[in-house]
């Protein structure tokens, strides 16, 4: 577990241990990016496609909080309805970026489409979450 740090927005979460939050409406391919960290920190990005245009979101902080025993982790966060992307269907991508006591990372999704990690990637969205009736399906 990292060390707990400042509730506030920040860039490069990925370098330590982080959960982040892939969301494209049905309407793509513009799609929105959340970073939690168990820290405490997070960040949120909008992107128009393929990791190309950019722009970090003006978002209230999620709320996270993060409980770890011995066997599990749980993180808990709200990401404000203002902060989704258009459309009824959104597809969403799940993955965790994992430091350990040495400092090595190790990445884990749903699915990596490729034979390297790279959490963008639009067939790595696996599930499909119905905004109306917010159930998610595989």
């Amino acid at each position: 577990m990292p060390p707990s740090r400042p509730r506030k927005r920040t860039d490069e979460l990925w370098r330590h241990s982080c959960f982040e939050v892939f969301l494209m409406g049905d309407d793509g391919p513009a799609y929105r990016e959340f970073n939690l960290s168990p820290s405490g920190a997070w960040a949120a990005y909008g992107f128009e496609d393929y990791r190309s245009g950019c722009v970090p979101l003006n978002m209230a902080d999620s709320g996270s909080r993060c409980t770890a025993t011995p066997d599990t982790l749980t993180l808990k966060a709200v990401i404000p309805a203002t902060a989704l992307p258009s459309g009824t269907q959104l597809q969403v991508g799940l993955s965790a970026v994992i430091e350990d006591k040495q400092g090595a990372l190790s990445y884990w999704a749903l699915a990596h489409p490729s034979t390297k990690p790279d959490f963008h990637c639009f067939t790595a969205f696996l599930l499909n979450l119905d905004r109306a009736t917010r159930e998610i399906r595989t």
